[in-house]
């Protein structure tokens, strides 16, 4: 979704909502949005609202003033009260399947089978392809990451 887009649909959410909270953009690209309740302050990800399509980024603004509604209840059942309100499941994480390649730093290639691994971060462990190794972990298809 262009952040244009997305910056006019969140503040009109936010101002039906919750009026004295503001928008604000981050970097961050694993973390979808935030909600400060100190700032009284909704950010979005410039980068994953870029990959995302309208309803994505309307849920994810939904879910962050739903927080702002219930502060401190984290994701418990006021806040999950809230989101079955709003029409919406109550879901923890964002559940999108959006090819973050575009924004990924780290990329490995399977020697064995082409397949490319992108990851925003370089991983603590070893990994291995998954498709080659059956779904576990096998170091005769360890992929080995390199900084794009």
């Amino acid at each position: 979704m262009r952040l244009f887009d997305a910056e006019i649909m969140a503040k009109e959410l936010i101002s039906k909502y919750i009026p004295d909270y503001k928008l604000e953009w981050n970097n961050h690209k694993k973390t979808y949005g935030m909600c400060s309740y100190a700032t009284k302050t909704i950010f979005l990800s410039r980068p994953l609202t870029e990959l995302c399509d309208e309803n994505t980024v309307r849920d994810t603004v939904m879910h962050e003033i739903a927080h702002a509604m219930h502060p401190k209840a984290g994701h418990g059942m006021d806040w999950k009260i809230q989101m079955i309100r709003f029409g919406l499941p109550p879901n923890r994480l964002c559940k999108v399947d959006i090819d973050k390649s575009s924004i990924s730093n780290w990329e490995a290639t399977c020697r064995t089978c082409g397949k490319v691994v992108h990851m925003i971060r370089k991983p603590r462990i070893k990994r291995s392809c998954t498709p080659c190794g059956d779904g576990k972990y096998n170091e005769k298809y360890l992929l080995t990451f390199y900084r794009i």
